[in-house]
């Protein structure tokens, strides 16, 4: 699963209202939440956001825990670890099961 979908399922995991948009270098997953009607769309990315992160860290806890596990395993074994990217796959995984 690439960022993009990783994004993807994340919001809609979220239940963020959502619009697909083509990918630039301001919003390079291509996701944006679709505001209320007249209001400017703001990109969508908790891989890089720590705010949407946190928010599906709080929404999610089961995956926190997950990843901690993971984090604690890859210290064990000094290796790098992206807590957030971990956190979001999961989230994503979840979403795909449904």
């Amino acid at each position: 699963m690439d960022d993009s979908e990783i994004v993807k399922r994340c919001a809609e995991a979220m239940g963020t209202p959502m619009r697909v948009v083509e990918p630039q270098m301001l919003w390079p997953t291509g996701v944006m939440l679709a505001p209320a009607e007249g209001e400017l769309m703001e990109p969508y990315d908790p891989l890089h956001d720590d705010a949407q992160k946190w928010a599906l860290a709080e929404k999610f806890p089961r995956c926190l825990i997950e990843v901690l596990g993971n984090w604690q395993a890859a210290q064990a074994l000094h290796r790098p670890f992206d807590m957030g990217h971990c956190l979001c796959e999961c989230v994503a995984r979840m979403q795909e099961a449904k």
